[in-house]
This record gives C-alpha cells, structure tokens and sequence, in this order.
C-alpha cells in the first residue's frame, strides 16, 4: 500500500504478455505550469489553471484538516 494521495507522476512499465503492471518510482508533480500536460487538458475541459490551482489547494487542505 502507497498511500499516496492527490497529484503525482508514477513511471511504470506494463508488461503486455501477463497484463502486470509495474510501479516504478512515484514523485510530486515537477514543473507544474500553465503550459503542462496535465493544466492543458484541465482547460480544455473549461478549468481555468488559477482554478485548477485553488481546486487542488483546496483538496489538499481538505485533506489535511486545515
């Protein structure tokens, strides 16, 4: 069990013969801007990134108890 919760980046490697997967190494989410992946598809979506921002804070806050 990880444990893990939120925002992340996970390397794996998936194994096509037997459909295992995995998990390699799985770290906070670097380089985190307006012009990533992850912002762009949220927009896309209709989510502002100041909006995703404050989603995201929220969350982890939430999360926290804070």
């Amino acid at each position: 069990m990880i444990g893990g919760y939120g925002l992340s980046r996970v390397d794996f490697l998936y194994e096509q013969d037997t459909g295992r997967l995995y998990v390699l190494e799985i770290n906070t989410m670097p380089g985190f801007t307006s012009r990533s992946v992850y912002a762009k598809a949220w927009a896309a979506s209709g989510v502002s990134y100041p909006d995703l921002l404050r989603r995201l804070i929220d969350l982890a806050l939430a999360r926290s108890g804070s």
